[in-house]
């Protein structure tokens, strides 16, 4: 993930099927916060939009040509070790590409209302919160 001034810039989609939003477990090996989950994408590149970053990202962790959306939400996060995060969540509406995780130690579908039962990224949580608040899908 890019660091800089500002710490950490990340891209990540939303990507629903069957009312279950798409979760990715981070491998055992992984340098930061091994085997928690996440939703899929990843850091930007200097000068890249966060949109671009979120096709690459999908396309290089799972293996889909995605259709990124809207921006869903948008904030900084800074976690207790003092790392700081910028954080881009988009809506994937559609994606081509046979779904096989590259770089993540597994992948599961999700109800919204179940999603806090998994042990999911201290940064992640806040859009957590908010797709639980009322909301009927992470589009809404």
């Amino acid at each position: 993930k890019r660091r800089g001034k500002r710490g950490l810039r990340v891209a990540a989609g939303l990507i629903e099927r069957r009312g279950r939003l798409l979760l990715i477990r981070r491998p055992r090996e992984a340098r930061r916060f091994p085997r928690q989950w996440e939703f899929p994408g990843g850091k930007l590149r200097p000068g890249e939009p966060p949109a671009q970053a979120l096709r690459r990202e999908l396309q290089e962790e799972l293996g889909l040509r995605a259709r990124v959306g809207r921006l869903r939400a948008h904030y900084h996060h800074r976690y207790r070790n003092g790392l700081r995060v910028e954080l881009w969540f988009f809506l994937v509406p559609g994606y081509r590409g046979r779904l096989r995780p590259r770089q993540a130690e597994t992948l599961r579908w999700v109800r919204v209302r179940a999603l806090f039962r998994y042990r999911i990224l201290e940064g992640d949580l806040h859009l957590v919160a908010r797709l639980r608040g009322g909301s009927r899908g992470p589009g809404d």
